[in-house]
């Protein structure tokens, strides 16, 4: 008989509400942490020179604190 093992999740250090600045193509831009989906930090976006936010998922490596 197989039994299901605990599934071990790690903490994220980029939680709600927290800055943080990721590479968008050449540019460096600033974004808010939403919260984490699939295993990939969810964060708003806000294009500079447009009056508009995308909602992106990252990589934890791909983002630091601002």
């Amino acid at each position: 008989m197989v039994t299901g093992g605990m599934v071990m999740r790690r903490r994220s250090s980029f939680k709600p509400g927290r800055m943080v600045v990721a590479r968008y193509g050449t540019r460096q831009v600033s974004g808010v942490v939403t919260g984490m989906r699939a295993g990939r930090v969810a964060v708003n976006i806000e294009i500079p020179g447009a009056d508009e936010e995308i909602h992106v998922l990252l990589r934890e490596d791909e983002l630091e604190t601002a």
